[in-house]
């Protein structure tokens, strides 16, 4: 059945298996959309007054 969907809707079954998952922790909150850019890191820019 989860391969009749995938194919249906253009996605791999890992990929809806992610959803799924997501589904069943987090509810309807799970079908957003989410970033996959690395996090910012923690250190920031140095500025330029203290790179000397």
């Amino acid at each position: 059945m989860s391969q009749d969907l995938c194919r249906e809707h253009g996605m791999s079954r890992d990929t809806f298996s992610r959803y799924v998952t997501r589904f069943r922790t987090e509810g309807i909150d799970g079908f957003i959309r989410r970033s996959t850019a690395p996090p910012a890191p923690s250190w920031g820019t140095r500025s330029p007054a203290s790179s000397r």
